[in-house]
Order: C-alpha cells, then structure tokens, then sequence
C-alpha cells in the first residue's frame, strides 16, 4: 500500500525525490538513497529505511547529521557523523513508474498511428500512380 501511494504521488506531482540516506537498523549499514523521479523509482530492500533533509539536516533514530547542499560525499559525510559504517553502492530496485508508461503507450499509439498513414499515403500514391499510367495507355491506344 505504502509502495502505491508513492507511485500515485509521483505521478501526480511529477517531481523528482530528494537525495538522502538509507539505514539498515538491523546491520547498522548506511548509504545514499535517491526515491527516483516521474521515470523511475527505487524502491528500498527490505529491512532499510530513507531518511530526507530538512533544512539542512536529516533526522534519524540514531541521531542527526548535516546535509551539505554539495554533492559528492554528502552521504558518507552524514552517515559518519551518524556513526554508521558507509556501503558504497547503490541500493533500490528501478521500475518505470505509471506516468512512463503512459508516455510510453501514447508514444507507442502515436507511433502506430504515424505508420498507417504513410502506409495509407504510399498505397493512395501507388493506386494513383496507376490510375494515372491507365489514362496515358488508353490515351495512346486511342490515337
């Protein structure tokens, strides 16, 4: 349910998630974690938990710790300060999220559709071309 409610939110809003931390209370591991955007979003394993910046800061059961606004080492930066060992990978399973795939149905259908009507045209062309080829024979069997 929590996992649906993020989808319908992301559509919806269309914006991407902030950066933040993740923590596994059961290994006492932490990491970066981004929530994804209106394309895609990671959803955590199980067992772990995001934390987000507000202010400045992120607030977490094992204490706070700063965010600085300069990408790079923001993440191993907060999670020392946290005292929890840094795992240097990347967490979360990617799936496309609901408005991608609307985009990709209306691409798809759009693109379908563009393809009839050069079929259509090519086939008017031919038939066309034809009509046109019958007129100049007869034409000349008649002169």
């Amino acid at each position: 349910m929590k996992k649906l409610l993020v989808l319908i939110f992301m559509a919806v809003i269309l914006a991407p998630m902030p950066w933040g931390i993740a923590i596994n209370p059961g290994t006492g591991q932490c990491t970066g974690y981004w929530g994804g955007d209106e394309y895609f979003s990671y959803d955590l394993p199980q067992g772990w938990e995001a934390y987000y910046p507000e202010g400045g800061k992120i607030e977490t059961p094992y204490g706070s710790c700063t965010w600085d606004t300069a990408m790079g080492e923001r993440e191993k930066n907060c999670c020392q300060q946290l005292g929890l060992p840094y795992l240097d990978q990347e967490l979360g399973s990617r799936h496309l999220t609901g408005y991608t795939w609307v985009i990709l149905g209306m691409l798809c259908c759009g693109g379908l559709l563009a393809l009839g009507i050069i079929v259509l045209l090519i086939f008017g062309v031919i038939r066309l071309v034809k009509a046109i080829l019958r007129r100049s024979q007869k034409y000349q069997s008649e002169s």
